[in-house]
């Protein structure tokens, strides 16, 4: 995604309404939507670099299988390489002497050793975790995303309801249209530092 962004940011579009939405365009990805419309009015939808479909398709496919590669690579690696091997018959009868002093330290490491079982389940729960982590960021992200267009819309409201209102008026009294004026950004500034400033701060800061 900054890689989209930048490229975004750095190639001309003309117009500018042909621009691609970068949002749109990863809820395409994760449901395997390619749209290629010749109408003006969604041609921002279109692919934009070459082989869109196979390179969002691939890194879809990557991202699924590091699932399974985080559930079973790390334990099977824990298990079969970092176990101590077992000693020979051989070496067990050269060093009845030393074991049967060393026996209350090893059945102490016996204890403390994990089981097969325990690895792979401390693992799965790490992996669960991770996937519900990634997704909640995810959506939060999105959330996000969608709170600050729809209060740049909001402030494009609030502008046109109110203080266009508040400019517009044609009294012919000046002082008239000075408290007006004064009344009308008195309640856009109001309504500004309350709905923008405190709702942006505020959803920012629930989902950091």
């Amino acid at each position: 995604m900054i890689v989209l962004i930048f490229v975004k940011w750095l190639k001309e579009w003309s117009p500018p309404a042909n621009a691609p939405s970068i949002l749109i365009d990863f809820i395409n990805m994760f449901l395997m939507k390619y749209p290629n419309d010749d109408q003006p009015e969604t041609k921002y939808l279109n692919p934009w670099y070459p082989h869109k479909q196979q390179i969002q398709t691939a890194l879809l496919i990557l991202a699924l299988l590091q699932v399974p590669i985080m559930l079973f690579i790390k334990p099977i690696i824990k298990v079969f390489f970092t176990r101590r091997p077992k000693p020979t018959n051989n070496n067990i009868e050269e060093s009845t002497a030393s074991n049967s002093q060393q026996q209350p330290q090893r059945n102490n490491d016996h204890d403390s050793e994990d089981s097969t079982g325990d690895i792979f389940i401390y693992q799965a729960i790490h992996t669960i975790e991770y996937c519900l982590g990634s997704i909640s960021h995810t959506a939060s992200y999105l959330r996000l995303w969608a709170l600050s267009l729809a209060h740049s819309q909001l402030s494009e409201v609030l502008w046109t309801m109110v203080m266009h209102a508040g400019f517009a008026n044609d009294n012919s009294n000046l002082i008239v249209r000075a408290i007006l004026t004064y009344v009308s950004f008195a309640f856009w500034a109001l309504l500004t530092v309350v709905i923008l400033v405190i709702m942006e701060g505020l959803s920012a800061f629930l989902h950091a």
